[in-house]
């Protein structure tokens, strides 16, 4: 079985090779139901580093499991909230400090949804 999670001299590796990261943050509840949480730090064009947290709606019912999919909890903001930071650990700090993230819990980008789906699967059990 392969390690999932990268440490995090291998997430600023990864970022200053202008490959992405993100991070399960988990499920919480507002009054529109179930929200999903996740973010994603990359490399911009000029060389910054933007954190983007992600909220959407969660859809158990639709049987799917690609969260890039589902409908943003915020319609106005769909492609959710971000951060500038001038380098990678900045804007990992960020990520740690003000939305809760945890240093060893990054993974390659695309692999969040599996995060989820592994959440999902153990609240069935």
């Amino acid at each position: 079985m392969s390690r999932r999670y990268l440490t995090q001299e291998e997430a600023e590796t990864r970022l200053r090779l202008g490959r992405p990261v993100e991070q399960w943050l988990g499920r919480k509840d507002s009054t529109a139901g179930a929200v999903l949480r996740w973010l994603r730090i990359e490399k911009d064009k000029s060389g910054h580093y933007t954190t983007t947290l992600f909220e959407v709606l969660d859809a158990p019912n639709l049987g799917i499991f690609d969260i890039y999919e589902f409908q943003a909890l915020d319609v106005d903001n769909p492609f959710g909230t971000t951060h500038i930071a001038e380098s990678e650990a900045l804007a990992i700090d960020h990520a740690v400090n003000v939305l809760g993230a945890e240093r060893s819990r990054f993974v390659n980008a695309g692999v969040v949804q599996d995060e989820y789906r592994d959440t999902r699967s153990s609240e069935s059990q």
